[in-house]
């Protein structure tokens, strides 16, 4: 047992070594987060950040632990963070940054094609958390509120549920068009919103005449 614990001590000091200005904290996170612990390569991450709030290599290595379980909000975060630490690193966490967010996405997309609605709001509520700056997430994540809202339309009984769901649509198509920078797509979302305010009016109206 001793020698084991000796043998993991002398990796880790050759693995600070080899990683060069390294944290012991960081060092062993990363021999964590190769043997596939994810969760305490995360948790050693966090301790070396508690003691050098500036190491960038910490920050790249929680993101990608993060990413493993899943935690595509928090691992945005802390790849923006290792970037802006470790320019070195922003190529790198950037990629990572849109696997996330494709995995998410492709997921969402799935969901839409099966008629999932409910499934593909979610997922697509998760791409927008892997990356925030893709319109493409908002404007998705719209149309799956929106496709739920097309579903309870026309049942009196359901008419709150459609209009918050009609809300939302628009509220993400909001903020997709905010985001997207190509001409061809803001005027696409900018045609969805008017069509989702058209149905929206026309079944308030119809309830009022």
């Amino acid at each position: 047992m001793r020698n084991a614990q000796l043998l993991t001590v002398a990796l880790l000091a050759l693995l600070a070594l080899v990683m060069g200005c390294n944290s012991m904290q960081t060092s062993s996170a990363i021999l964590r987060y190769q043997q596939g612990e994810f969760d305490m390569a995360d948790s050693l991450c966090g301790e070396a950040l508690k003691i050098n709030p500036d190491d960038g290599e910490a920050y790249f290595y929680r993101a990608m632990s993060q990413s493993m379980l899943q935690e595509y909000d928090e691992a945005y975060a802390n790849f923006r963070k290792a970037a802006e630490l470790k320019p070195d690193r922003a190529e790198m966490a950037q990629a990572n940054i849109e696997s996330n967010f494709a995995a998410a996405f492709n997921e969402g997309i799935t969901a839409i094609q099966n008629g999932e609605n409910e499934r593909a709001v979610l997922e697509f509520t998760v791409a927008t958390q892997a990356n925030p700056d893709n319109p493409l997430g908002y404007t998705n994540l719209a149309k799956a509120h929106w496709a739920k809202a097309e579903n309870l339309r026309g049942y009196a009984e359901m008419k709150n549920d459609f209009i918050e769901s009609a809300g939302l649509a628009l509220d993400n198509f909001e903020i997709g068009l905010a985001k997207e920078t190509e001409r061809e797509k803001r005027i696409e979302t900018a045609q969805a919103m008017g069509m989702v305010l058209g149905a929206l009016y026309l079944e308030v109206d119809k309830e009022e005449r």
